[in-house]
């Protein structure tokens, strides 16, 4: 079952960071057909400037549960490098805990905002006025994801304490 489970999560990551990269390429040429129809041809895109401040909220969120399962995020070596191996093994279960209260946080907290924003169909200040559900909306399903991988990572932090003993 939890093989089953770990596989849907990788699935769902995976998809996740494809998503990401297709945003990033999408806005990417995006900016460069914005700039060259300012030089050439004097026009603008309203769309373009808005929807790629948006999509610097949902590029970094969609990747961050990817990341985390593959040890990609920043880490300091030095305290570490000073402590017993005993209590290194303890912190990373106390940080992977205190980042899944967080997670969890962001996740319920960010849920009653989207909802608020849906219910009262609170639109962006701007000229195409986009609804900010689907822009906040990112937030508890990227942090609920996140959440899943930070149990996974506690699992298996458990399972190679138990496994060295």
């Amino acid at each position: 079952m939890l093989k089953i489970l770990s596989r849907w999560l990788d699935m769902i990551e995976d998809i996740f960071v494809i998503i990401a990269c297709f945003i990033l390429f999408v806005f990417t040429a995006g900016i460069v057909t914005e700039v060259i129809f300012r030089v050439f041809f004097g026009r603008s895109f309203q769309f373009t400037i808005e929807y790629t401040e948006y999509s610097l909220i949902f590029i970094p969120l969609l990747g961050a549960a990817w990341l985390l399962r593959k040890n990609g995020h920043i880490t300091i070596d030095l305290v570490g490098d000073l402590l017993p191996a005993k209590i290194i093994k303890i912190l990373d279960k106390i940080i992977i805990l205190v980042a899944m209260i967080i997670a969890l946080l962001l996740t319920w907290y960010g849920t009653i905002v989207s909802l608020e924003y849906f219910d009262m169909n609170m639109r962006a200040n701007t000229v195409l006025q986009t609804q900010l559900f689907y822009i906040i909306s990112i937030i508890p399903i990227s942090f609920f994801v996140i959440f899943l991988e930070l149990i996974r990572k506690l699992y298996q932090s458990f399972k190679k304490t138990t496994n060295e003993e």
